[in-house]
């Protein structure tokens, strides 16, 4: 892991996950990323959850943004350059990231389940899905 900037997993209602708590993870997510000092070439948002999160931070990092689908192939080399910072909303099961990590690509997410076997470069904010099991809903899913 790259780091973790004053990130506890905190008990509360996430059935609800507010543009409050959006704009406060994605502070967050920009800090570390901006504290770790990592140069990457562009943002990969994740279609559909991670879209809304990547276009907010490759504003504030200034980078150029591309989509992936996933259930398309992987196409690395269509990527903006060696360094692509991958975004999606949760990082839950893992298994959409998997063919991300055996490509080396990092990843930041708005909401980290830590009961599984990833570790995300960067997180929002951290859940346990054995205490937490309710569905996420996102503000923008309205």
């Amino acid at each position: 892991m790259i780091g973790v900037i004053d990130n506890e997993i905190v008990k509360s209602d996430y059935s609800k996950y507010s543009q409050y708590m959006f704009n406060k993870d994605i502070e967050n997510i920009f800090n570390q990323i901006k504290k770790y000092e990592h140069h990457y070439d562009c943002v990969v948002g994740i279609k559909r959850g991670g879209l809304i999160p990547a276009v907010c931070l490759s504003h504030k990092l200034d980078l150029p943004l591309t989509v992936w689908d996933v259930e398309d192939p992987l196409p690395w080399d269509h990527f903006c350059g060696a360094a692509p910072l991958f975004v999606d909303d949760i990082l839950d099961t893992g298994k959409t990231m998997e063919p991300i990590l055996r490509g080396g690509g990092h990843l930041a997410v708005l909401i980290w389940n830590v009961n599984q076997s990833i570790t995300p470069e960067y997180y929002g904010r951290r859940i346990d899905r054995r205490f937490e099991p309710e569905w996420i809903d996102f503000w923008w899913e309205k």
